[in-house]
Parts: structure tokens; sequence; C-alpha cells
């Protein structure tokens, strides 16, 4: 014999609406879906950065070895005893240590093309970020963001052409002269 007791009337209801409805599939919260897919595009926005660098790095010069700027020669031009008489174009003198260039000369170009100098690691997100904004209100490009870092990693290693992949080079080269070099050593080559 089965033993068939009282239900309370609470548990019969809720025993039928069991009964009655199917289990229902729910759908993620938007906010939870917005979340993943921000975290999926940026997961494979990193893995296309990271290729990218692998792919620009791989025929970067070697910074270890920088060799100054050869000048153009001037034109000299010489007596029939061989005296020089006049001296025409570029003209280079003699390298001066970081410590045998005046301060103040320091200080004028650090407050010209570099302020953050001291305090970025190669290459300024806030100078680059002003530069964009000041460049997107303008014909063409009016303002630079380039750090003298990258400036000198584009005078000693890149031609002066403007794309996307010569800047981003230039940036991948200020990276590792300011891995492999001082800042007092990156301005005596940079003023030098």
């Amino acid at each position: 014999m089965v033993y068939r007791g009282r239900m309370a009337a609470g548990d019969r209801d809720s025993m039928a609406r069991k009964a009655q409805s199917p289990p229902r599939c729910r759908r993620p919260h938007w906010g939870l879906r917005a979340a993943r897919w921000g975290a999926s595009l940026f997961a494979a926005s990193l893995f296309f950065a990271i290729i990218a660098v692998f792919w620009l790095a791989r025929d970067l010069p070697d910074v270890n070895h920088v060799r100054p700027v050869e000048a153009d020669t001037a034109l000299e031009i010489l007596a029939a005893d061989g005296s020089l008489l006049a001296r025409y174009g570029q003209m280079r003198g003699d390298w001066l240590r970081f410590e045998e260039i005046p301060p103040v000369m320091v200080d004028a170009i650090l407050a010209i093309e570099d302020r953050r100098f001291f305090d970025h690691p190669g290459f300024d997100w806030r100078g680059i970020a002003r530069a964009f904004i000041a460049n997107l209100s303008t014909d063409g490009v009016r303002q630079g963001g380039s750090t003298i870092t990258q400036q000198l990693a584009k005078n000693l290693f890149l031609s002066a052409e403007r794309t996307l992949e010569r800047k981003a080079k230039e940036l991948l080269l200020a990276l590792q002269l300011e891995a492999r070099y001082s800042k007092e050593e990156l301005l005596e080559l940079y003023l030098n």
C-alpha cells in the first residue's frame, strides 16, 4: 500500500507550474554579451598587434652599433698653393660629450622638442594624442608627436618617408634605444 498524504496547497501549485512550463533557456544579459564581445575584440586586437610587432621587428637595424650621422662634405675652394680660401656647404664641428654641452642648450632643446623626455620610455602617448587631435582639424600634418628618441631613431636608421610602417618601426627602435642607452647618451647623440 502506498501512502498518499496530503500536500499543502502551495506545494500543489508549484508542482503544477513546474509540470506545465518547459524549462526556459535564458539568454545572457545584454551587458554580459557586450563584455564578452569587448573581451573578444580586445584579445583579437592584442593578437594582431603582437603579430605586427614581430613582423616589423624582423628587419630592424641593431641599435647596439650606433654611428653618428655623416654630414655631407663641404665644398672647399683652394688656392693654387693648396691653402683654403673658402668653405661652403654643411660643416660639422667637434663631437661634444653630454657634460660639455651647455645646460642652457639642453634645456632649450627639451623645452621645444620634448618636455617629458626624462619621463617617458621613448614615446609619449600624450604628445601623440595632442598631435593627432591638432592634425584632425587641419589639412595635413601640422604637429608631430615624435619624441627626441623617435627623431633620433629616424635620423640614424630610417628614411624620412611618411608611412605608418615607418612610424611603427620608429617607435620600436625608440623603445630599443631607450633600453640600451641612458637619457644623457641619447641627448648626446641627438645634439651631435
